[in-house]
């Protein structure tokens, strides 16, 4: 298993073959294994839903010891698998719990669900946990944020989260209602 010593380099060097190549296929190849190849198995009833930190405590977590800091997370996120991606963002979330950790941490869920990424024995119990992960933004972080890519203009997670949890089949709990904005687009705020 890679640990995020040995990947930080690699991400690092991947960054610059991006630029330099059209052709970069993600998650490249480091010592003969892929992070994140491996379909997800959940560990424990609750991981990567907050207050639960359990993902510190899976074997099957890449990141155990060494969890990814600064834009590393947006490194994986773009270049790695869903799978990986779920690991970096939960391992995040359970040391430095934030609305934008518990969102993506859910999108990877979501992901892992509708590209059937996990065991096909917890496939169903993914999308549950997904929706329970985007449940958690609602109820632990309502002022949830996060920054387009040059880090400079924030926008609010609740509307997608919201929306995201009907598409996996579930009913957003909680006082919320759905209005139009000034653009006529639908946007989620508190009763």
């Amino acid at each position: 298993m890679i640990r995020h010593k040995h990947i930080a380099l690699v991400f690092a060097l991947s960054g610059a073959f991006v630029a330099l190549s059209a052709c970069y296929e993600p998650a490249e190849f480091v010592y003969g294994d892929v992070i994140g190849q491996e379909p997800l198995r959940l560990y424990s009833e609750n991981v990567g839903v907050y207050p639960d930190t359990s993902v510190l405590e899976d074997p099957n977590n890449p990141f155990l010891g060494d969890i990814p800091v600064g834009d590393l997370k947006w490194d994986i996120e773009s270049f790695g698998t869903d799978v990986a991606a779920f690991y970096s963002w939960a391992s995040i979330l359970a040391v430095e719990p934030t609305g934008e950790h518990q969102f993506y941490t859910a999108q990877n869920l979501a992901n892992i669900y509708a590209n059937g990424l996990a065991v096909q024995e917890d496939l169903e119990r993914v999308r549950e946990q997904a929706i329970a992960a985007y449940q958690a933004v609602l109820d632990a972080f309502p002022d949830a944020e996060s920054f387009d890519s040059s880090g400079t203009f924030a926008f609010e997670l609740i509307t997608p989260t919201y929306f995201a949890i009907l598409d996996l089949g579930g009913v957003p709990e909680g006082a919320w209602l759905v209005v139009e904005d000034a653009n006529g687009n639908p946007r989620v705020v508190r009763r």
